[in-house]
């Protein structure tokens, strides 16, 4: 009865939209030639910390506490984007495009490191996978004469290409044939402001 309440879920910085809009300016210079690349949406852009796919009510109560605890004593800190587009598996033979976070980046491995550590000692099992901090920005459908070594986000960033991480957010992912929509479950402020 419990798997009736089970959500989709995973952790993720939120972007602000002038964050968004960079990004969107750096997808439409990459030039998909005879590929085929489904770019992901600007108001779907985030930062994913940990992903936990369908969970329980009860885990998701366990999660929140755990998160709670760990960012009552996070403080905030400043994120940009780096100046690389890179791509997984590989920059030669992609599935996944993304822009990369320079400035912040040990911050974001930092918390999540914490995160993955609390949640296991609490018999909570994660993924091991190393935490790369990206900003997916398109998924390739079909591949054909791409080469996204040519392209940088130095043509196209501004002053705008960073922010201050204030929370993280618990969300939601409901996903339908128009693709996926996210809710924000819970969020997480950072209270330590010294």
């Amino acid at each position: 009865m419990e798997n009736h309440f089970a959500k989709r879920i995973f952790l993720a910085v939120n972007l602000e939209s002038k964050i968004k809009k960079e990004i969107s300016l750096i997808q439409n210079v990459i030039t998909s030639g005879n590929s085929v690349i489904k770019w992901v949406k600007p108001e779907l852009m985030h930062i994913t910390l940990e992903f936990f796919g369908n969970q329980s009510k009860d885990k998701i109560q366990l999660i929140s506490g755990i998160v709670r605890k760990i960012t009552d004593n996070c403080k905030e800190f400043n994120i940009g984007i780096s100046l690389n587009i890179g791509a997984f598996p590989s920059i030669k033979k992609p599935k996944i495009i993304w822009v990369g976070i320079e400035k912040g980046n040990d911050e974001l491995k930092g918390l999540s490191h914490l995160i993955k550590t609390e949640l296991k000692r609490n018999h909570f099992m994660t993924v091991d996978a190393e935490f790369r901090s990206h900003i997916t920005i398109g998924r390739i459908k079909y591949l054909k004469d791409l080469d996204l070594s040519k392209y940088s986000t130095r043509s196209t960033t501004t002053k705008n290409n960073s922010q201050t991480v204030k929370s993280i957010e618990l969300m939601e992912s409901n996903l339908t044939r128009y693709g996926p929509i996210y809710q924000v479950v819970e969020s997480f402020p950072f209270l330590n402001k010294c």
